[in-house]
């Protein structure tokens, strides 16, 4: 295979493992896997580029792991607002670790040459990947869900994985926006025969 022809394959890829269930409606698949496309082949081609990131990067997960890093979240991030983020080095540096992969990731995609519609749509396509990937996204890496399993026993694993079933079966593998069990038609869902729902009254 020519590095040719593996580049669109290593977009389509990307795109695909980003947006594989696309609960995001109207997004233009094929235009972030060619803005990915473009943006890994002009990083690749570019001299110096990769290696001065992944040097900014080597020294900034030695600071970590040294206990010398000073990266918080930007703002008020509700992802790491339980105070073991704080407290806990283990958790600190997990953070710390995440939150600098996903600023170096972006600073290379702003320091290479692309167009500005090419560089928003890899940029979204990077936040989408790297939101994904947050640790908080996993137990292991969620001290709040690890407390609640404790206080609860492991009922709300439980509660989580029937969640996540009824998720696959019924909703596409998305998550659902609203518990749909409680209502019922002529119970506490009223319709109306022959009638449309027009959101006006």
């Amino acid at each position: 295979m020519t590095g040719e022809r593996a580049l669109p394959d290593i977009g389509e890829r990307a795109a695909d493992a980003i947006l594989g269930a696309n609960p995001f409606v109207g997004i233009d698949r094929r235009g972030l896997a060619m803005a990915v496309t473009a943006w890994l082949g002009r990083a690749g081609r570019t001299s110096g580029l990769l290696a001065t990131a992944g040097g900014e990067l080597a020294r900034g997960l030695g600071d970590i792991l040294a206990g010398r890093s000073d990266i918080r979240p930007a703002g008020r991030d509700p992802r790491f607002a339980d105070a073991a983020w704080n407290d806990s080095a283990a958790y600190r540096r997990l953070m710390q670790g995440y939150l600098l992969v996903s600023s170096e990731l972006r600073a290379l995609v702003e320091r290479t040459d692309l167009d500005r519609p090419t560089e928003a749509r890899a940029l979204f396509a990077l936040s989408l990947l790297t939101e994904a990937a947050a640790p908080t996204n996993t137990l292991l890496g969620n001290p709040a869900a690890l407390r609640r399993a404790v206080e609860t026993r492991g009922q709300s694993l439980v509660r989580g994985m029937r969640n996540l079933a009824v998720d696959l079966v019924a909703n596409g593998g998305m998550p659902s926006q609203v518990d749909p069990r409680p209502f019922q038609v002529g119970g506490n869902l009223a319709v109306t025969r022959g009638g449309s729902c027009t959101g006006t009254r």
